[in-house]
């Protein structure tokens, strides 16, 4: 895989490597607050994984369900990871198969 870099950065291509590996616990901090943050779910709803610990359910303070506040605490999550589509479950990234890169150059 080092060649594919070296080779574009030869060949006037800045190359950047945006992600790798991907625990299954970050997966799961990325698929389910973006799924909270766009309404796809209920925070409620919510399984739970081992290894997070992790309150969706935002509370106001006379203990009812405060469901704007679960859908701003997982939009921040989500915007803090720059996550702008769906992640998987399951992406190859969990398994070390998978990488994010961006490529850019500029014609001459």
């Amino acid at each position: 895989m080092r060649s594919f870099p070296r080779g574009s950065h030869k060949a006037g291509a800045n190359v950047s490597i945006n992600a790798t590996l991907r625990p299954p616990e970050r997966a799961y901090l990325m698929h389910w607050s973006y799924a909270i943050s766009t309404g796809e779910v209920e925070p409620e709803d919510v399984p739970p994984q081992a290894g997070v610990e992790i309150e969706w359910v935002h509370k106001k303070s006379n203990g009812s369900h405060d469901l704007p506040a679960s859908r701003a605490a997982a939009a921040a999550m989500m915007h803090g990871q720059d996550i702008a589509h769906a992640p998987s479950l399951k992406s190859l990234h969990i398994f070390g198969k998978a990488i994010d890169m961006s490529i850019t150059w500029r014609v001459r």
